[in-house]
């Protein structure tokens, strides 16, 4: 699985998924939205498979994204010991495993604390890979970072 990790990190990296990624929540509207404000829309998937999805963020300065099934934080501002570089990960729909299926690619840096105040802030890249399933029509974290938590939500409109 790390290997794969590592595959999909250098691979964005160098920009070869980029071509084909598809992303929809843009930076720049996150950036306006008030606190539980939503931005809303569907993504084709493919194979005539539509998803709709909501994005938001709290007053504390957590957020994410709904989609397929699945709840994934991927905004953090509020400094609770780990927060992402510009807040926002990138949210990347590519064909990873080729079956004709956008797939989820979450990636960008986290920043953690020490311990106590004086230790110095760390940095590491954070990839997780969400396979689309056709059968169960919903997201599965297939490469999961323990930064980017994901939960199935009581909201199964979304």
């Amino acid at each position: 699985m790390k290997t794969l990790t590592l595959l999909v990190a250098a691979l964005m990296s160098f920009g070869a998924l980029s071509n084909e990624a598809s992303e929809i929540i843009d930076y720049e509207l996150v950036k306006q939205l008030a606190p539980y404000e939503e931005l809303k829309g569907s993504l084709d998937v493919g194979g005539g498979v539509s998803l709709p999805y909501k994005f938001s963020i709290t007053a504390r300065g957590d957020g994410g994204i709904n989609i397929g099934g699945i709840y994934i934080h991927t905004y953090d501002s509020h400094n609770d010991g780990t927060i992402f570089q510009d807040h926002l990960l990138k949210h990347q729909f590519v064909d990873v495993n080729r079956d004709g299926y956008l797939d989820l690619v979450i990636s960008g840096v986290g920043l953690f604390k020490g311990v106590t105040e004086w230790d110095a802030i760390r940095k590491r890249t954070l990839v997780s890979i969400f396979i689309y399933d056709i059968v169960g029509n919903k997201y599965i974290n297939t490469v999961p970072d323990e930064a980017i938590w994901a939960i199935e939500p009581e909201d199964k409109l979304f």
